[in-house]
């Protein structure tokens, strides 16, 4: 190195010029020039590469079997153990004597599969004929205590659990372990009516001259099996508002309140069913004269617990003023024999106590839903909501009660139809909603949500809306 102000060498270790005094970290200046970077050649030019395909999403099978399945089998445990209990004890007060171990197992499986909404399939044959058809009728009581046990066990065992999204995937894990065993069971359990014992079946078939075999239709057993349990369930889940976030709240603000009206309208068709049946038996033309032996009886305590909460529905359909009975069509030819409350009180008198129920009920279904909005001034939103929700409850509790049922026959002369014992849907649920609609604003007025200053204010919110042609906005 040398210094840049007088040239003598100097060296990095110098702090000034040895010539000059110069500082050497300001002076000196290397004695080579450094080194410039090389220059490359320029890259050949290269093929452009096609676009990649996005990659498609994976799903990750380990995160959704992942669950506590000890939970969700407890529950199911709960569930199949309550209706499988109901089932066997329908069946042994309804199956006729010497019925059979393979029918009377049969006839189980067909109830206990009914209970989640399956129907019994038959295959009939009738003076060389063939006969298929579906028989739909659900023992809604025995569904009802089914699903409040499948909810109590479900929310113990979710009850420490810090969201709602895990206890959903519970629910559906409990969901499956309910439907598949339907499935097996609905699989195995089939049988014909070659030995049908003493008792009623015998002697129907007998009648008619059919030989059946039947059992419960696989399909819907696994199907409807799922989504029933499921359904109640996830509105278990619904109903915990801190499990959700912000979104989800909000929905629950809206309609928490009127579920819980809704509720209350399906929990008291049991009550509902037991006030007509008292009715019938005291003030009407029914009586018990014809149940003289054992297995009368049997059958008829069977019917009552299995359709009490049925009955209900009837009860409160034919008070709202629908018609009520049995119709069908066969081959295009509709017919039907229904009648009104009025008809049907000629010969049931006791019947005319079916309005008064179906006004007290829908009353205290208002209030329910008044008492649990959370403020006063969301008591009518909550109370309008639920009117307007009857629209979609009262046709699924009408469907769920009634009967139904289905046939083709081939051979000599083919046929198809189907049938249903149960009020008119159509006028009921008007009806109903009707009377609801009054009921829901007597429990406001007595609530103080309703005055005449808001009455007034919000018609004065809906004048905006209306303009005539010509007028300036």
């Amino acid at each position: 190195m040398t210094c840049t102000n007088c040239g003598a060498p100097t060296t990095a270790a110098d702090r000034f010029c040895a010539a000059c005094g110069t500082p050497v970290d300001a002076a000196v200046e290397p004695t080579q020039p450094i080194a410039a970077a090389p220059v490359l050649p320029p890259a050949a030019p290269t093929t452009a590469l096609p676009a990649a395909a996005p990659a498609l999403p994976r799903l990750d099978w380990r995160a959704l079997l992942a669950g506590n399945w000890v939970g969700a089998g407890v529950t199911a445990a709960v569930v199949l153990a309550v209706a499988g209990l109901g089932a066997i004890s329908l069946a042994l007060l309804a199956k006729p004597v010497n019925f059979g171990v393979d029918n009377s197992l049969t006839l189980v499986t067909t109830i206990l599969a009914s209970v989640f909404g399956a129907d019994l399939v038959a295959h009939a044959s009738i003076e060389g004929d063939s006969v298929r058809g579906s028989i739909g009728l659900i023992p809604v009581l025995l569904s009802l205590a089914t699903a409040w046990a499948g909810f109590r066990t479900f929310r113990r065992v979710t009850a420490a659990y810090p969201s709602g999204r895990a206890a959903l995937g519970d629910a559906a894990r409990v969901g499956l372990l309910v439907a598949v065993p339907l499935l097996i069971a609905s699989l195995v359990f089939r049988s014909d009516t070659k030995e049908v014992g003493q008792g009623w079946a015998a002697d129907l078939l007998s009648f008619f001259g059919v030989k059946v075999s039947f059992g419960a239709w696989p399909a819907s057993a696994f199907f409807l099996g799922f989504v029933s349990v499921f359904t109640v369930l996830a509105l278990s889940c619904f109903l915990r508002r801190d499990w959700w976030g912000p979104r989800v709240q909000r929905v629950h603000d809206w309609l928490a309140a009127p579920i819980h009206g809704s509720l209350l309208l399906l929990w008291s068709l049991p009550l509902v069913g037991l006030i007509g049946l008292a009715a019938l038996l005291v003030f009407g033309d029914s009586n018990t004269d014809e149940l003289h032996d054992s297995s009368d009886w049997r059958i008829a305590v069977a019917g009552v617990l299995a359709l009490l909460a049925n009955g209900g529905m009837a009860l409160l359909a034919i008070g709202s003023g629908a018609e009520y009975g049995a119709g069908g069509t066969s081959d295009g030819q509709s017919d039907s024999d229904m009648a009104r409350l009025a008809t049907i009180t000629d010969h049931e008198p006791g019947l005319w106590i079916a309005p008064v129920v179906l006004i007290a009920v829908l009353f205290l279904a208002a209030y329910v839903v008044a008492r649990r909005s959370a403020e006063p001034r969301l008591i009518l939103r909550n109370l309008a909501i639920w009117t307007g929700g009857l629209f979609v409850t009262l046709p699924i509790l009408l469907r769920l009660t009634s009967a139904h049922a289905s046939y083709v026959a081939s051979g000599s002369e083919a046929s198809r139809g189907h049938g249903f014992l149960g009020p008119n849907g159509f006028e009921a649920v008007f009806f109903m909603v009707g009377i609801g609609l009054l009921c829901s604003l007597a429990v406001a007025w007595a609530s103080h949500a309703l005055d005449a200053q808001l009455v007034t204010a919000q018609l004065a919110r809906l004048r905006q809306f209306q303009q005539r042609p010509g007028e300036d906005a």
